[in-house]
């Protein structure tokens, strides 16, 4: 028999957490630091008035709209009097698979991952006001097509039936073949509208590995405001089986 557990944090856009989490509780212990790369300086060239050049131009930049997180995940089941006090225990390890899912939506209720659709980096693009011919739109982001139920939600918290069919997903082994991830859009059916209504999931993955080779359960690729010294707030959630 499967074991469900949901659970609810904070987050400011932390790169490379682990954390540890409890029965639909919060989580309290995110760890972890972000890390970034500047593009560097302006190059230079020098010209003399009489002479015809040929120059070839390359340039490379950092995004604004995107953060990837990743991270480990660990539980304990409990049958609990209070918060002291517990007549039995279970260990939960990646092992045993599950989903974790980000998203700005804060309800502090489990009942956000019930009745979960499928959404596309047009959503993306939409709620969060990116402009859909960006190279780094959402639409030219989140374009992976999944097959029907990839995002293996338990029928017994949707009850209403697991319709993802036609969720899209960032491939994010695609990049440079060290992600073992799929970074997948999806609609909380209980949100509100705007970003709220969005949220990035993955399936976890005991022996995964992330966009620098390190063994990690998670990686996700999250969208976030582009607007300079503006951070996104994300609350995370997960289905562990």
């Amino acid at each position: 028999m499967n074991s469900k557990i949901y659970i609810l944090a904070g987050i400011l856009l932390l790169v490379g957490m682990s954390y540890s989490l409890g029965n639909v509780t919060t989580i309290t212990n995110w760890t972890g630091t972000g890390t970034t790369w500047s593009a560097g300086g302006v190059d230079h060239t020098t010209v003399d008035g009489g002479y015809i050049y040929g120059k070839n131009l390359s340039a490379n930049s950092q995004t604004d709209k995107w953060a990837d997180i990743y991270g480990n995940v660990s539980a304990t089941i409990y049958l609990k009097y209070n918060n002291t006090v517990a007549a039995y225990t279970w260990t939960w390890n990646a092992s045993k698979g599950g989903i974790v899912c980000f998203g700005t939506y804060g309800s502090g209720s489990s009942a956000v991952l019930n009745n979960v659709t499928g959404a596309d980096g047009a959503a993306i693009d939409s709620v969060w006001g990116f402009a859909t011919d960006d190279t780094d739109s959402g639409t030219n982001t989140y374009n992976v097509s999944m097959p029907s139920g990839y995002l293996n939600f338990n029928a017994n918290t949707n009850p209403n039936g697991v319709t993802n069919s036609n969720t899209k997903c960032a491939d994010l082994n695609a990049n440079n073949g060290n992600s073992s991830f799929d970074s997948c859009a999806v609609n909380w059916t209980t949100a509100s509208s705007g970003t709220n209504q969005l949220g990035i999931c993955t399936i976890i993955n005991g022996s995964g590995t992330n966009y620098n080779g390190d063994n990690v359960n998670y990686e996700v690729l999250l969208p976030a405001n582009e607007t300079d010294a503006q951070l996104t707030t994300y609350y995370a959630y997960a289905e562990l089986h």
